[in-house]
């Protein structure tokens, strides 16, 4: 692996199930030397507290959307972009694409799926944690 792989993580603002964050907790643990996220409540922030408990350099790319953000510690923060060019940014920025989805199957108008199909578009390594904690 590279030693400076860089683990995106995108996800529903509701917040991972408990077997998603053991997942997570999971491939962040095994996988992650530097997690990036859009900073938002919900998946963002909770992979920022596994992160930054394991000691994981984070860095946030910030949506245009404030109440939807959420305060990272300790993280870098990049400029403030449009959501859809921020998910962007994120994809090229990382080696491999974490989404944790609120549903078991694509979604059109989630900035969640957005990033996923963002992802498979650029030909990046994808997994899916699905609420049940099963990858995909």
């Amino acid at each position: 692996m590279n030693p400076k792989h860089v683990v995106a993580v995108s996800g529903t603002q509701e917040g991972a199930t408990p077997a998603q964050l053991k997942a997570l907790g999971v491939i962040l643990r095994a996988r992650a030397r530097e997690l990036r996220h859009g900073g938002c409540m919900g998946v963002d922030k909770q992979a920022d507290v596994i992160a930054a408990g394991l000691g994981i350099p984070r860095t946030v790319h910030p949506g245009d959307t404030p109440a939807k953000q959420a305060p990272c510690p300790g993280a870098v923060y990049l400029p403030i972009r449009p959501n859809l060019d921020r998910n962007t940014d994120i994809v090229r920025a990382a080696d491999e694409v974490i989404v944790v989805p609120k549903e078991d199957h694509e979604i059109l108008r989630s900035g969640t799926w957005s990033t996923w199909r963002r992802a498979v578009k650029a030909g990046k390594p994808v997994t899916v944690i699905l609420p049940s904690g099963e990858l995909r």
